[in-house]
């Protein structure tokens, strides 16, 4: 079987037969790596501090619609830079600032898959 893209599972398990790590492939691996560039913040990388959009941060930040718009640029410039295999269908963030949540639904497409829409949900909630 022919894969475009391929990468190995983060969480590490091994395959019951093979015993080698599993593997994540074309669209799996492409949201296994969008998930990456959201949850990583900036100087967590070695040697590339400008890498990862920080989500986790912007928990903490004000709730007001300039700081909804600096969020939506930061993760469009990121994953255009980090992530040249996706292009960005739609993107919508969702604050809840009473609760202390954020959610993003992110809707994009694979180069090579014009057709195949795919969405990444991602949810976040600030614990005290």
């Amino acid at each position: 079987m022919q894969f475009t893209y391929s990468d190995f599972s983060l969480n590490f398990k091994k395959h019951p037969f093979t015993k080698d790590v599993l593997m994540k492939y074309d669209v799996d691996a492409v949201k296994q790596a969008l998930t990456t560039i959201f949850l990583t913040n900036n100087y967590e990388k070695l040697f590339d501090p400008t890498f990862g959009i920080g989500i986790r941060s912007a928990m903490f930040e004000l709730s007001d619609p300039v700081t909804k718009i600096a969020l939506l640029k930061r993760i469009r410039n990121q994953l255009a830079y980090y992530e040249p295999r996706v292009v960005i269908d739609d993107l919508i963030l969702n604050d809840i600032p009473d609760s202390n949540e954020l959610s993003i639904d992110f809707y994009f497409h694979v180069i090579d898959r014009p057709h195949d829409t795919q969405t990444l949900t991602l949810s976040f909630d600030r614990i005290r």
